[in-house]
């Protein structure tokens, strides 16, 4: 059982985690980092410092050098990698890493079929997938005829049809236009319960992560996101920003306004008509 401390489940644990590259280059140092059941976790940090590394390591697509990483309570070794996998969803950056069948239909019906699935399952599946991804109409277009926006719905699609317990992001919203990157974290806020999030777009992922951490191979710091995002120096320290509506909120509080500070812009217009609607 993956149970602890009553009613809360781990889902991932990295225990002092480390992992080197073939040129022995030190991509994770030290990492040690628990998501619970229903947590949405942000993972922050300037280029190379081993995001990327840090979710392929929890999929079991890589394996520690040091340390043990566990999925739902087990330690992830070859031996039951295959196994553990089956609860996990990794969404790469580029969308062309997972797209390779002829329909959109065959490729979200991929992992299903694998799941050894019988075909009404297959079929019921796909199609709740294709709703909840915005593709219901797509199931015979061609996936690399679709606009890059869609190429990155079909690769959400196509895990939500193995229901994952936990879903790994890289990168989701990159190189996507603002219209793209709403659309893409309103589906990613209602497709799984647990959630971990390795991105650069501080004010998409400030909508839906509870608590975040910031790499630079090892751990930086941890906390809501609101203590990650207040600390300027922190931010700076480590090629990072915060929301462009916080940075507003904060210069606002510098200039002598007695307002709360939000991440998002329903939190602002919240704080708004809390302080001066009558």
């Amino acid at each position: 059982m993956d149970r602890l401390d009553g009613d809360r489940i781990k889902v991932l644990e990295l225990e002092d985690v480390g992992f080197k590259y073939e040129d022995n280059t030190s991509a994770l140092e030290g990492i040690n980092l628990e998501i619970e059941r229903g947590e949405k976790v942000a993972i922050l940090g300037p280029n190379g410092a081993g995001k990327s590394t840090l979710l392929k390591l929890a999929a079991g697509l890589l394996y520690p050098m040091r340390g043990e990483v566990k999925l739902f309570g087990k330690t992830l070794v070859k031996n039951n990698a295959y196994e553990l996998r089956k609860n996990v969803g990794i969404l790469f950056q580029d969308p062309e890493d997972q797209i390779f069948m002829p329909k959109v239909a065959d490729d979200v019906a991929f992992g299903p079929i694998n799941l050894g699935y019988d075909e009404e399952k297959v079929k019921r599946l796909v199609s709740d997938a294709l709703k909840d991804s915005g593709l219901k109409g797509f199931e015979e277009r061609v996936p690399h005829h679709l606009s890059y926006g869609e190429k990155k719905r079909v690769a959400i699609a196509g895990i939500l049809a193995m229901r994952p317990r936990i879903l790994l992001l890289d990168e989701p919203t990159a190189n996507l236009d603002p219209k793209g990157r709403i659309e893409l974290m309103d589906i990613i806020k209602r497709s799984c319960e647990t959630l971990v999030v390795a991105t650069h777009d501080v004010n998409s992922v400030a909508q839906i992560a509870g608590r975040g951490i910031i790499l630079n191979r090892k751990i930086v710091a941890r906390g809501t996101m609101r203590k990650l995002f207040s600390d300027d120096k922190l931010l700076v320290s480590n090629n990072l920003d915060a929301p462009d509506i916080t940075k507003l909120f904060l210069s606002m509080r510098e200039s002598g306004y007695d307002l709360d500070v939000p991440l998002s812009c329903d939190e602002a217009q919240s704080e708004l008509k809390r302080k001066w609607a009558r």
